[in-house]
């Protein structure tokens, strides 16, 4: 007989999973790209993860993703981790981050983001505080803003930051 535990975990993971699954395509399934301008406190926005690899499939989602901004009039992009694969080198940069996404940076797109398991691979060469630098979040490993004229408030979170055992305790109960 299963351990029921372990039953109920992985019954609770599969329910969870089709659940999202189906709000994802019943929301996919209703929703269109707004276009025009942005109006009173309206925020548009495209969030993007695991895109750091600088091939032709990166590059052809970043045109995409610009064709898009240009009917939407979206004006911020979270990048959610895994920005610079394998290893977050800074010698990457300009292949996986800069040059498929110079459009946006040229247009004045703001770019926020967290650091992936895979950009922090490269502690040592100076990638993860180059992605700091670049999103705007300092040496915290998490970000919080406020957007202008409307009532949201955007956090993202590194979570290689729970993993690791040097976290201070005053930083772990900011980020709780």
């Amino acid at each position: 007989m299963k351990n029921s535990s372990t039953f109920f975990s992985v019954y609770t993971f599969k329910t969870l999973v089709f659940f999202c699954g189906l709000l994802i395509g019943i929301a996919a399934d209703a929703q269109e790209i707004p276009a025009g301008d942005v109006v009173g406190n309206e925020i548009r926005f495209a969030a993007v993860g695991d895109t750091g690899r600088g091939n032709a499939g990166q590059n052809a989602i970043a045109r995409q993703m610009l064709s898009v901004q240009q009917q939407s009039k979206f004006d911020l992009i979270l990048f959610l981790g895994d920005n610079i694969y394998n290893n977050g080198s800074p010698a990457d940069f300009g292949r996986k981050f800069t040059l498929p996404y110079q459009a946006f940076i040229e247009n004045g797109t703001r770019l926020s983001g967290v650091i992936g398991n895979h950009d922090e691979r490269g502690k040592g060469e100076g990638g993860i505080l180059l992605q700091q630098l670049m999103f705007g979040i300092g040496p915290k490993p998490y970000f919080s803003f406020l957007r202008e004229n409307a009532s949201v408030e955007f956090f993202g979170l590194d979570s290689n930051a729970f993993l690791t055992t040097n976290l201070s305790p005053n930083a772990r109960a900011q980020l709780q």
